[in-house]
């Protein structure tokens, strides 16, 4: 099989007219092909017809090749070493972590198979053949059976009439070659219903042989050659690790997501009494700085982020919004699908009472997903309420979430954060970053508190290195605290950063606060 963006071909061992619904029949009937032409045909089998269909070929222009082990029932892989285990991961990869068949199996037989395979939670090890070799022989009489009471011609046609019989749950075997192939051959000849086994080297050929030379991959049977599907022993152990939720791998979201834990509280209302408390959540979109999703139980890319960014900032979205903000300037027909598949990959991570079915057409935020701008808006909403003792204490937590350059992104992700460019996020959330810095040093200073109030202002500051009114409040702040050198180092790093920036001078009343500070 080859799947492409606009084609899947089915290339078949023997003539099959006419072809399905949907389908076209070519090359007298050995192929059926379905393209944009072709009619999607609705109300089919929930089953996957094809549950042992894997990768063999990397992906090129003209699509992915594909094999069904299933049909070939028995295969050997042979040629080097290295070059068969690439592929070996790569198959029990895919095999491992397919949702198509959720019963699916992995029985592996000696010590062929690389160690880092046997981490999935579907592979089995065996030590020898004896006990497979009879279970297989079992399972091939119970499927052959099935298939004849129902007037089955293969697995295939099986589920694609909608059954789940147990009879049909797919497995895999694979490992070093038995010390007497006959076993495996007589099983195939006779059928072996829906198991593929997999030999791994030996001297004599089993059934199709698959050489693998280097980077290509050969079936000599069909005179099929291409650049083989591999994976790496590195890769597979970061597969193994994201799939089994290694701990390892996920420290740091554990790390940040501790500074989001707070006292649960059922509604997302301010509070008027008492001290300060965040609203209950268990998702946080950092904004205030490197953006990412925090609290899922694995990381999110670039543009499934920005995704999760977008619904979470504005509480809700239509699919054409995310498309034009997240895809801007690209015109791809597959957009809108592609959006589909990242929101439930992105739902898959979070949960989806972060992000509830879409059931009107609008993607939402859940009550537990939230913002760092909307926590800072909070609190900084609720200082207003308080004393001014209080409310420094709430505007220090404000400017604490604020971790760097606000509404940062990776250059890489670009295209998918232009929205933030074209709202001009940045620009109007560092005056609202810088805003509430130069209030909050205000109440440091009223208190008597100078060190506080330089700490605010060097926050604010490293987030806003040009800021004016930072600089001049930094400036009084040192100067309320005797310190006249560090009035002249503030003032001459605002030079700098104006200097970076273009600017050829700092404001006049910056330059007058020094020269009266100073002289």
């Amino acid at each position: 099989m080859q799947v492409g963006a606009d084609h899947i071909d089915v290339v078949l061992d023997r003539t099959a007219v006419p072809a399905p619904t949907g389908w076209r029949a070519e090359g007298s009937g050995t192929a059926w092909v379905k393209d944009e032409l072709e009619p999607i045909i609705e109300g089919g089998p929930e089953c996957f017809s094809t549950p042992l269909l894997v990768a063999i070929g990397s992906p090129d222009d003209a699509g992915q090749l594909h094999l069904d082990l299933e049909a070939e029932g028995l295969l050997t892989l042979a040629g080097d070493e290295e070059a068969v285990e690439g592929l070996v991961r790569s198959w029990l990869t895919e095999l491992a972590t397919t949702p198509l068949a959720e019963n699916l199996q992995i029985h592996v037989v000696g010590d062929a198979v690389p160690d880092d395979l046997m981490l999935y939670d579907r592979v089995q090890h065996f030590d020898t053949w004896d006990g497979v070799l009879t279970d297989l022989r079992a399972r091939s009489q119970q499927t052959s059976d099935l298939l004849t009471a129902n007037n089955w011609l293969s697995t295939f046609a099986a589920r694609g009439a909608g059954s789940d019989h147990d009879a049909l749950a797919p497995l895999v075997i694979t490992g070093a070659p038995p010390a007497d192939p006959s076993d495996l051959r007589a099983l195939h000849e006779g059928g072996l219903g829906a198991v593929a086994v997999v030999v791994m080297g030996g001297d004599e050929v089993a059934g199709t042989e698959v050489l693998c030379e280097g980077e290509k991959l050969r079936i000599p049977s069909i005179g099929l050659e291409c650049t083989a599907q591999s994976l790496s022993a590195e890769a597979t152990e970061a597969l193994v690790a994201l799939v089994n939720e290694d701990e390892d791998l996920s420290e740091d979201a554990k790390q940040l997501s501790l500074l989001v834990d707070t006292p649960s509280t059922p509604e997302r209302s301010l509070r008027r009494l008492g001290p300060y408390e965040d609203p209950d959540h268990q998702v946080l979109v950092r904004l205030l700085g490197n953006i990412a999703v925090i609290g899922g139980n694995r990381p999110l890319p670039g543009k499934h982020a920005a995704v999760v960014a977008y619904i979470a900032l504005h509480g809700q979205a239509t699919p054409g919004a995310l498309i034009d903000a997240v895809w801007s300037g690209i015109n791809n027909p597959n957009r809108r699908k592609r959006l589909a598949n990242i929101v439930s990959e992105c739902r898959s991570a979070l949960g989806a009472q972060h992000l509830p079915q879409a059931a009107d057409g609008i993607y939402r935020a859940g009550p537990g997903l939230m913002t760092d701008t909307e926590l800072f808006n909070r609190r900084v909403a609720y200082a207003a309420t308080q004393a001014p003792a209080d409310a420094a204490v709430t505007l220090q937590g404000a400017l604490d979430l604020v971790e760097d350059v606000v509404f940062t992104y990776q250059r890489a992700d670009q295209q998918s954060f232009s929205w933030i460019d074209l709202d001009n996020l940045q620009v109007t959330w560092g005056q609202k970053v810088a805003s509430v810095a130069e209030a909050l040093a205000d109440l440091y200073l009223e208190a008597g508190d100078t060190s506080s109030a330089i700490t605010a202002g060097n926050t604010a500051l490293a987030v806003l290195p040009a800021n004016t009114k930072l600089t001049e409040q930094l400036m009084r702040s040192h100067h309320a605290a005797g310190d006249r050198l560090a009035v002249q180092r503030v003032y001459l790093a605002h030079l700098a950063a104006l200097e970076a920036l273009d600017f050829d001078a700092p404001e006049e009343s910056t330059a007058e606060l020094h020269d009266r500070l100073v002289g």
